[in-house]
């Protein structure tokens, strides 16, 4: 009796270890991918990837690996789960943002991101080098070299907030297309309000061409928050490096 208690008690244990609480997100470089579903317990749950946005947060509660179907249908015509690609996953990870990539022989390969707190803090930008160059960037005067694929969490202090002054009542004929935070001179000072505007880090990035020299190839402005996470990815296009940005809103 006591032996068989043991075993029970090792075999719950086992399960213990086996099984943990995942929360991940998805997106992909392009496109959109469709009818994708994990299962949880006796439930299909569908998924949402696509290169638009990051997704809202999924809870996977289950053993390792994630694994990912679709629907086809069998010779006899019924409809069967079919896997497309799966994620090994260390239980100690409990948050990730899992990045779908198509592969040529079918389905799809998962990359997975960490996608907390400590490996990457709100407000930080994530930025990963895919390319096969050297590249720089210059984030509000602060600048950062990467090698061939090297990854770099940066936290720049934040920019000083600015504010404008509006008049609410002001209609859209009102508005100077050339400089919207101008204000029309027959504003009652009396009816202005301040308001606060989005802060923007400005950003350049420039890549080393073979012969030596760096060719500028960004000059964009980045949103700061304190409640998003915003993943950058260099990557090569038509013989040029782009960036790819993706923010995740925390709240």
């Amino acid at each position: 009796m006591a032996r068989a208690t043991k075993l029970i008690s090792l075999l719950l244990l086992h399960l213990a270890n086996s099984l943990s609480a995942l929360d991940f997100k998805t997106f992909a470089f392009e496109g959109q991918f469709s009818d994708l579903f994990y299962v949880q317990g006796e439930s299909e749950v569908p998924i949402d990837v696509n290169g638009f946005r990051i997704s809202k947060m999924y809870s996977y509660n289950g053993s390792s690996p994630l694994i990912f179907y679709v629907h086809t249908e069998n010779e006899a015509g019924e409809k069967v789960r079919t896997p497309v690609a799966q994620l090994p996953y260390d239980p100690r990870n409990t948050s990730l943002l899992l990045l779908f990539a198509p592969v040529p022989s079918g389905g799809y390969q998962v990359y997975p991101i960490a996608n907390d707190n400590a490996s990457h803090p709100p407000g930080a930008y994530r930025v990963q080098n895919l390319t096969q160059r050297s590249i720089a960037l210059l984030i509000d005067k602060q600048s950062y070299q990467f090698t061939p694929n090297q990854l770099q969490v940066i936290n720049p202090p934040p920019p000083q907030r600015r504010t404008i002054k509006i008049d609410p009542n002001a209609s859209i004929d009102d508005l100077n297309v050339e400089n919207p935070e101008s204000i029309d001179n027959e504003s009652d000072p009396a009816d202005l309000v301040t308001v606060a505007v989005p802060s923007k880090i400005p950003v350049q990035m420039a890549y080393l061409q073979p012969n030596g020299q760096w060719f500028p190839a960004y000059n964009k402005k980045w949103l700061h928050r304190p409640d998003i996470r915003t993943y950058v990815f260099a990557h090569e296009k038509n013989n040029t490096v782009m960036l790819k940005q993706y923010v995740e809103f925390l709240k």
